[in-house]
């Protein structure tokens, strides 16, 4: 198989397989399109994503900061329900997720109020919590 730094048609050759293979084209894009989309984005296709802890913890810190500059220190939220994805739909470009729960920010603020009071009872899936205020923030605050 080549790679995306395979040169001309080798790279194309491979790429059409990959779209006939698992059938994919993201919606709306003809396989022209797409073939030039999975060549721009064939490494994340191939190599594991990964992002530093470091970077994470920079970038919150300059967004809290605009955040804070914009609304001050708190933040009113004019939603408190969301349809949650579960991860195994969420993360499956083959098929359109079909299975939604309800969530609210409401726990979300509660559960991650635990962990601020109580720093050694943290648990990764706070990043969860912590991940859908973030969204909703974001989503409102756009400017």
């Amino acid at each position: 198989m080549g790679t995306f730094h395979d040169a001309g048609r080798q790279t194309s050759r491979t790429i059409n397989t990959v779209i006939t293979t698992i059938g994919w084209t993201p919606t709306g894009m003809t396989e022209t399109v797409t073939t030039g989309y999975l060549k721009d984005h064939w490494r994340s296709i191939l190599e594991d994503l990964r992002v530093s802890v470091d970077l994470l913890r920079k970038v919150a810190q300059i967004l809290l900061n605009h955040v804070e500059d914009l609304e001050g220190s708190q933040v009113s939220l004019d939603k408190d329900f969301y349809w949650f994805i579960p991860p195994e739909h969420r993360f499956n470009p083959y098929s359109e997720p079909s299975e939604f729960a309800l969530g609210q920010l409401r726990d979300c603020v509660e559960e991650l109020g635990r962990i601020a009071s109580d720093p050694d009872s943290a648990i990764s899936y706070g990043l969860v919590w912590l991940g859908d205020l973030m969204r909703t923030i974001g989503e409102q605050t756009v400017k």
